[in-house]
């Protein structure tokens, strides 16, 4: 069984609004006939939105080019390291907040031996003690 829905073939992106509660979003833009267009939803369905956004985009740019190995890369204009809540276990978490100069930004909560992980991958076999006496955050 087949579901009724409505098919807008959007053009362009033009602008957004928040509700003053923060409780919905509104995305405008221009279907193929050069109308105004909305959608609205919920901040929760915008979070799935978010969080299926890249995979989407990966998978088209994959199809496009013919690559399994393409992606997309954005320049890392800015970082910040905080220390966040315990995790589940107890462990102290950090967040990473990662941006271009463009103002796109993601954060990441990651316990101290994860982010050792991705130094060692970086820096070599490096041991988490020669690393860090203590797992602190960095501001930068």
């Amino acid at each position: 069984m087949s579901e009724d829905r409505k098919t807008v073939q959007v053009k362009s992106l033009t602008t957004y609004k928040v509700d003053p509660n923060g409780v919905q979003v509104e995305i405008n833009g221009r279907d193929a006939r050069r109308e105004l267009v909305s959608l609205v939803m919920p901040t929760a369905s915008l979070m799935q939105l978010l969080m299926t956004l890249p995979k989407m985009l990966e998978e088209a740019l994959q199809m496009r080019s013919d690559d399994e190995l393409k992606r997309v890369v954005y320049p890392l204009d800015h970082w910040r390291m905080e220390q966040g809540e315990r995790g589940p276990g107890g462990e102290r978490q950090y967040i990473l907040t990662v941006g271009t100069d463009g103002g796109f930004k993601v954060s990441f909560a990651a316990a101290a031996d994860a982010l050792v992980d991705i130094a060692r991958s970086i820096f070599g076999g490096v041991g988490y003690e020669e690393l860090v006496e203590e797992p602190r955050p960095r501001l930068s």
